[in-house]
């Protein structure tokens, strides 16, 4: 997982969200959020991007930095083992852990993965998962499962889409998305974080929201990792919190982020 903004590199801290201050005129979203024009990778053309773990060179602009090594070959080796000893998991998932990691604590990240799946009825999510026409029903989605461990907690606004997937046709699917030879697949994740009002839910139901979210976003049988482009504008209408009221939610989604590496 990357985090980038033009001519700025941030990698692995989620709470340091880059910004953006293009301004131009807001648009409205499908769940009637204000949403500002995203940003195109032409207008990033100068960005050099780095990523992390075995992958294949990223080449945005005129920079390229590859990765990938020779481990490679002894990660697919010890990703055979741990997928048969971990049969909740897909091939990939073990690939993924195994990634920057020793035999023993990819066992120990993957036992904590499959407890954290539990403690949220994650397959759950999955088995009742409905056919979604598009990004924004994912979200809804996402907050109606996450809800269910908030008893007593009742939005009287549905809760802002802060975060979304770009970059990607709107009726893609992840077989779509499935490496073509042999690239790994990229998107872009857009994160507002002044959308974010802690008048409508607690920062702990964003969290939760946005992590159930990704989760179902990202196809466990590929190796997809996506940029995440953090945008602080401010809006009306939003909630528009200070960067320090939020600080603590990015604490909170990190936490949830321990489970999906290489992402």
């Amino acid at each position: 997982m990357t985090f980038f903004h033009k001519k700025s590199i941030m990698t692995g801290d989620a709470s340091k969200f880059s910004s953006s201050k293009k301004k131009s005129g807001a648009t409205s979203s499908k769940d009637g959020s204000a949403v500002p024009p995203l940003p195109t990778l032409e207008s990033l053309s100068d960005t050099v991007v780095v990523t992390s773990g075995n992958c294949e060179p990223e080449n945005i602009g005129s920079t390229s930095i590859n990765l990938y090594d020779e481990k490679t070959a002894k990660i697919h080796a010890d990703a055979k083992i741990l997928h048969e000893e971990f049969p909740g998991i897909t091939y990939e998932e073990s690939i993924r852990f195994l990634t920057n990691r020793t035999m023993k604590s990819a066992r120990k990240q993957l036992e904590a993965y499959l407890e954290w799946k539990e403690a949220y009825r994650v397959e759950q999510l999955l088995s009742e998962s409905p056919t979604f026409q598009d990004d924004s029903e994912i979200w809804e989605y996402a907050v109606s499962h996450s809800l269910t461990f908030f008893p007593g907690v009742k939005l009287e606004k549905k809760l802002p889409r802060y975060a979304r997937m770009v970059n990607t046709k709107p009726k893609q699917t992840a077989e779509d998305r499935k490496e073509k030879d042999s690239e790994v697949q990229k998107r872009m994740l857009y994160m507002m974080p002044g959308l974010i009002d802690i008048k409508i839910a607690s920062l702990d139901l964003y969290a939760l929201a946005f992590a159930m979210y990704f989760y179902l976003v990202l196809d466990r049988q590929n190796l997809e990792y996506v940029n995440i482009l953090g945008d602080n504008r401010s809006s009306d209408g939003w909630g528009n919190h200070s960067a320090a009221s939020l600080f603590p939610i990015s604490k909170i989604v990190l936490k949830h982020l321990d489970h999906f590496p290489q992402r």
